[in-house]
């Protein structure tokens, strides 16, 4: 009974991430959206722009806790790494969608 217990607590667990995940990633596309019919901006670059602006804001935060040590990457092609990360989060979130639909309808 405990371990049906723990399993339906792990399973709902997942849906949850799931579903924040989603709503992650609905808000970036909205974000997208609007710069892209507001500034004229293609998407590559809303989300260019939206990774740098993240990543100052994070390095800022940590730079004004005076209680962390954060050791960065900051080569020109740390923001293109960070990218490229969001991109395939993006992509995986895109193909976990239908699946976590039909998973829970």
């Amino acid at each position: 009974k405990q371990a049906e217990a723990e399993a339906e607590a792990k399973h709902l667990s997942g849906i949850g991430t799931a579903k924040m995940r989603q709503a992650i990633t609905d808000g970036f596309r909205g974000s997208i959206e609007s710069m892209k019919e507001s500034c004229g901006l293609e998407p590559h670059d809303v989300v260019h722009m939206m990774m740098v602006t993240h990543y100052l804001d994070v390095l800022k935060e940590f730079a004004q806790s005076g209680r962390a040590t954060m050791v960065v990457p900051h080569g020109p092609s740390a923001v293109a790494d960070i990218e490229n990360q969001v991109r395939n989060g993006f992509t995986q979130a895109s193909m976990a969608q239908p699946a976590a639909s039909n998973s829970m309808g």
